[in-house]
């Protein structure tokens, strides 16, 4: 429940939404989120694939709520393409 208050709180979408880690430094909070692991179609091959080449953090600035401004460290899942394996 408080995972989903979050995402509220945040206005993100999504269920499989999952905040690792929260933290403020002055009038900074610093929230790090990442997808739950899933099948994805390949846009090359159109094949179904789960496996993950690498992730990448992407740093969001949010809009300011209740004094605090945001940055949102999103951890991105870059999946491979079956037939390159």
């Amino acid at each position: 429940m408080q995972n989903n208050y979050t995402n509220d709180l945040l206005e993100l979408k999504g269920e499989n939404i999952k905040i690792t880690n929260v933290y403020k430094e002055g009038k900074i909070r610093h929230i790090y989120l990442e997808l739950e692991k899933a099948e994805h179609i390949c846009p090359h091959c159109g094949t179904k694939t789960s496996r993950v080449h690498d992730y990448r953090e992407r740093i969001i600035k949010h809009q300011c709520s209740i004094g605090y401004h945001d940055i949102i460290h999103y951890r991105r899942r870059r999946y491979i393409c079956p037939l390159f394996i």
